[in-house]
């Protein structure tokens, strides 16, 4: 199993280095791509410097958050894709993991994690809800789809 971690990024190069690096220390052996909205701050030349172990894209104009990770997914390699936006990080062993949590369940289709949102100096202000009852579990896709028909049918009521 293969996972590509895709990153996001426009005139952020101080927070994307710390992203990249990340995904560089992952314990599992990644495709790591870096997916440029045409920054002018010198994005291009840091990821360039790395050599061939981060993948470099950029998009021909301006084009938004959404059609940077676009770009990224369709030129990923991976069975899995990890998005990553330049603000972001992984701890060392996030993506091993996943990989544990996909092998637990073979037929999951999508996987999430729990994020920590910290300040500049690193101090956590706050975490998302744990959910579930473990490290691990499997909702059927057929109960995601229909959580979601509820949730849009509660919402025009």
């Amino acid at each position: 199993m293969k996972f590509s971690i895709v990153i996001t990024t426009y005139n952020r190069l101080d927070l994307l280095k710390r992203a990249i690096n990340s995904a560089l220390e992952q314990t599992v052996e990644c495709e790591i791509i870096v997916v440029d909205d045409c920054s002018i701050d010198g994005t291009k030349n840091y990821v360039n410097s790395l050599g061939g172990r981060v993948i470099y894209y950029c998009t021909s104009s301006n084009q938004g958050h959404a059609a940077t990770m676009n770009l990224g997914v369709q030129n990923a390699q991976g069975d899995w894709i990890k998005p990553l936006d330049d603000d972001d990080y992984m701890a060392v062993n996030c993506i091993e993991e996943m990989t544990k949590a996909i092998a637990l369940h073979s037929q999951a289709v999508i996987l999430s994690c729990q994020a920590a949102q910290v300040d500049t100096n690193e101090v956590e202000i706050s975490r998302t809800r744990k959910t579930g009852p473990g490290t691990a579990f499997y909702i059927p896709q057929e109960d995601i789809h229909y959580g979601m028909l509820l949730e849009l049918l509660l919402e025009n009521e």
